[in-house]
């Protein structure tokens, strides 16, 4: 950090913006010890949402369907 505070009083004040850009497009990952965590949760997650969008598109087509008959009777 003294070098850092070093650089902005010399008027380098870019080092500071560029050190920040490194921090915070890195991270620092540890290794994990036994099973993959949350892989359950995230099946199930993908699974209701699936359910969800597919219970959607189906509503859509029989609300489409209705209207075609509803018009086709008029």
């Amino acid at each position: 950090m003294l070098c850092l505070y070093y650089n902005i009083d010399k008027g380098f004040k870019n080092t500071l913006v560029f050190l920040r850009m490194i921090l915070s497009t890195t991270t620092f990952l540890m290794a994990k010890k036994g099973r993959e965590k949350n892989t359950v949760n995230k099946a199930k997650h993908s699974k209701l949402m699936a359910q969800k969008i597919n219970k959607k598109k189906k509503e859509e087509v029989l609300r489409k369907n209705r209207l075609k008959a509803i018009l086709k009777k008029s």
